[in-house]
């Protein structure tokens, strides 16, 4: 899995992780525990803090 530092909002350093593997990536926005993973639908799920915060998004693709 490769992963990129990005820049982000108010000078926050977002990572993104990719696995080709997989065909899967992963938006870390924030440095912090998850504690619920609200899944949107069959490719993208949403991990949330204790506080509610979103904390990173996880987007899959689907086999063809």
């Amino acid at each position: 899995m490769a992963s990129t530092k990005l820049p982000g909002f108010g000078g926050k350093i977002f990572i993104l992780s990719v696995d080709p593997k997989t065909d899967a990536a992963y938006l870390r926005l924030r440095d912090r525990d998850i504690e619920q993973t609200i899944e949107i639908n069959s490719e993208i799920n949403i991990d949330y803090d204790k506080g509610g915060n979103v904390v990173g998004i996880e987007i899959l693709r689907s086999p063809e």
